[in-house]
């Protein structure tokens, strides 16, 4: 007796193979064991003890005592466990054929029952075709019985060809004889259940699906007809309300990536736009039909709608005082009696000491209150004073018009303030004037101003002048800004022109600007607070920003740093009004319905009431339409349409939804790639066969 080591384990025996009999005794794998290396024999056609030799032989074991080794514990095992050995290994040829199944059942529509089986089965023919067909594609099956004939006639090959391999070298005919038997035997079996899944199913599926519409899950929970083919399944199948919003971007040639940049841009300008806005007419249509059939997805989507035009003035306002830089106000009327106040209140305290200072006895000023235009103003306000309140003012000429007394600062600055009432409409036209003046009444105005700017320096010069000028100019800061303030508020109107408000930027100060533009601001929020809003058609830029001279005119008063954001604001607004107006414009009428179908995908015969126009089939037409839209797109995925296009007001919700639209469409696009290559395959067996 000898000694041999095999694995650690030493052995008394007369030979080696002596040795490896009793090793395999020992350590004949349990049946699970067993099973699982039978499997893999069969799955890799034998090649499994080569695979696991091969890696063992990385660790420093030896290759052939490998192979040696699992020979030994598969004979054990075939030995003790003869039918569940082939078995094991058979299963492991049709492996592959039974993982398609599974994908084609995963695929297959949930609640389809009969489509699922009938799309197994297939499946699992195709599956064959492909791995143990040669190429040549199965023929004539239309019966179990052609589909066992068919199945025995296919699994003699791998069956003979894995009983070969699996089998010892000097074994390697009786091994191909028992395999081709086995494969026979399973092929036959396995061809005959794949078609009875066909029948069957063809059988069962009209049920099934009157059983599913009867329980109202017809697409609660249904499967993409893009699903994938490929092994790379999506993390969940899109819904009926997925994919149909998916097609209609496709329809309006607008990808899920466009879409999502769009809406990243709004969401960045603050319009609340949604998918409905970006996604072309299709898009808007598939809206406009939803809301047209009624029920809970009608309703969203005129909430949503409105809800949005509600909001919409609001927002234009907010975007409108963000660029021009001013916060807007609702009383524009006390913002002007404001600084009319705070003028009053500054220069006050200067002017009442006046009353104390000495007369104004310069030459100048003699001269100039010795002038008939400025004796003219003295004396009407002198009647005046009389007529009113005899004796409150003392008289500055005698009855030939001659001076009884020096002019005071009270006599100057009241000439100065009637001069400046006659050159007011002058300042308030503008940097030009609206309407056309004569030469003789301009003549008049410009010697005028002439006068009152005499008038004001030589009181100036004046002992007290300086006080007189601090009261002027405490005045004239709130006074210019109420000026500039008045001018901004009559921005809207027709006859202030593109050059007028160019001309009123570029030549006032910073300063006088920024109550410009309040004015401005002020103005225009009138005009869209003003805007008639008891209309399914609200649009408030139509107010202030409907012409091309009116948005010039806008950006000129706008400062350049944020004209193109206000623009792209504005733009998306009215975007947003346009959609409305679209999917809620008219009522419902053939054309309405005919929208309806169409959008929603239902055969409704229309031809009929447009070829005809007669009164009774365009009521059957609509009644027709309707009621197929309710029967086949439930209320619940007409909700969810609804839902996902006007989900204005939550971005990320937004992102999300179009984000699974692209990864379903990536999927969907491997599918077509699988289908079209499949049918390439196909047609070129066809035509060598």
């Amino acid at each position: 007796m000898n000694k041999y080591k095999i694995y650690g384990q030493v052995f008394q025996a007369q030979s080696p193979e002596e040795a490896w009999q009793q090793y395999a005794a020992q350590n004949s794998p349990g049946l699970l064991g067993g099973l699982a290396q039978q499997f893999n024999q069969g799955a890799t056609l034998g090649g499994a003890d080569e695979l696991q030799a091969g890696a063992e032989k990385l660790m420093g074991r030896d290759y052939s005592a490998s192979l040696e080794r699992q020979r030994r514990e598969r004979e054990a095992f075939q030995s003790k466990y003869p039918w569940l050995s082939a078995g094991a290994t058979a299963a492991g040829a049709i492996a592959p054929v039974a993982m398609a199944t599974v994908g084609g059942s995963i695929g297959g529509p949930a609640g389809a029952v009969g489509a699922g089986t009938t799309a197994g089965g297939r499946a699992l023919q195709l599956t064959l075709n492909a791995l143990y067909g040669g190429g040549n594609a199965i023929r004539n099956v239309n019966t179990v019985k052609d589909a066992v004939r068919e199945g025995t006639r296919y699994g003699f090959t791998p069956g003979a060809v894995t009983g070969a391999l699996s089998a010892e070298p000097e074994n390697r005919t009786q091994g191909a004889v028992f395999g081709a038997a086995t494969g026979t035997g399973v092929g036959g079996t396995f061809g005959g259940g794949s078609q009875a899944l066909v029948s069957g199913g063809a059988r069962l599926a009209p049920y099934a699906q009157k059983v599913v519409q009867f329980l109202g899950l017809a697409d609660t929970a249904p499967v993409s007809r893009m699903a994938a083919t490929t092994g790379v399944m999506p993390t969940a199948p899109l819904s009926s309300a997925e994919l149909k919003i998916l097609q209609s971007l496709e329809a309006s040639g607008v990808t899920p990536e466009v879409a999502a940049m769009q809406l990243a841009r709004a969401r960045e300008t603050g319009v609340p736009l949604g998918l409905v806005d970006v996604g072309g007419q299709g898009v808007q249509r598939l809206a406009r039909g939803v809301r047209a059939v009624g029920g809970e997805g009608a309703n969203v989507i005129d909430t949503a709608l409105t809800s949005r035009a509600t909001q919409q003035p609001n927002r234009v306002i907010n975007f409108l005082e963000k660029a021009l830089g001013q916060r807007s106000s609702v009383n524009t009327g006390g913002v002007s009696d404001s600084l009319l106040m705070r003028a009053r209140g500054s220069s006050n305290p200067f002017y009442k000491q006046l009353e104390a200072l000495p007369p104004v006895n310069s030459q100048e000023a003699l001269k100039i209150f010795d002038l008939p235009f400025v004796k003219d103003i003295m004396q009407r306000a002198q009647r005046t004073a009389d007529s009113m309140a005899p004796g409150s003012m003392a008289p500055l000429y005698n009855n030939d018009g001659l001076l009884l007394r020096a002019p005071t600062f009270r006599d100057v600055d009241f000439v100065k303030q009637q001069i400046d009432e006659m050159l007011a409409p002058v300042y308030q036209q503008g940097p030009r004037p609206a309407d056309a003046v004569d030469i003789g009444t301009r003549q008049a105005r410009d010697l005028a101003k002439a006068v009152r700017d005499r008038l004001v320096s030589a009181a100036d010069a004046a002992p007290g002048g300086d006080i007189y000028a601090q009261a002027r100019a405490n005045y004239a800061g709130p006074a210019q800004a109420r000026d500039m303030y008045q001018q901004g508020l009559d921005f809207p109107r027709k006859d202030t022109m593109l050059q007028d408000v160019r001309a009123t930027i570029a030549d006032n100060t910073p300063a006088s600007n920024d109550w410009y533009r309040r004015g401005v601001v002020d103005s225009l929020r009138g005009e869209i607070m003003g805007m008639v809003d008891i209309t399914s058609r609200p649009n408030v830029l139509r107010s202030f920003y409907g012409s091309p001279a009116a948005r010039e005119k806008l950006d000129a008063a706008v400062p350049a740093q944020s004209r193109d954001m206000l623009n792209e604001q504005l733009v998306m607004e009215n975007q947003a009004a346009q959609t409305s107006n679209f999917v809620r414009g008219g009522s419902p009428s053939v054309d309405k319905a005919a929208d309806a179908a169409e959008a929603l995908d239902v055969a409704a015969d229309m031809a009929g009431a447009a070829t005809q126009g007669a009164k009774a089939t365009a009521v059957a037409a609509i009644s027709k339409v309707y009621n197929a839209l309710r029967s086949s797109v439930n209320e619940k995925t007409r909700a969810e349409i609804a839902n996902q296009l006007t989900n204005f007001d939550n971005p990320e919700a937004q992102q999300a939804f179009l984000q699974r639209l692209i990864e379903q469409r990536r999927v969907g696009e491997l599918t077509a790639q699988d289908v079209a290559a499949t049918a390439r395959t196909m047609s070129v067996q066809q035509e060598l066969e």
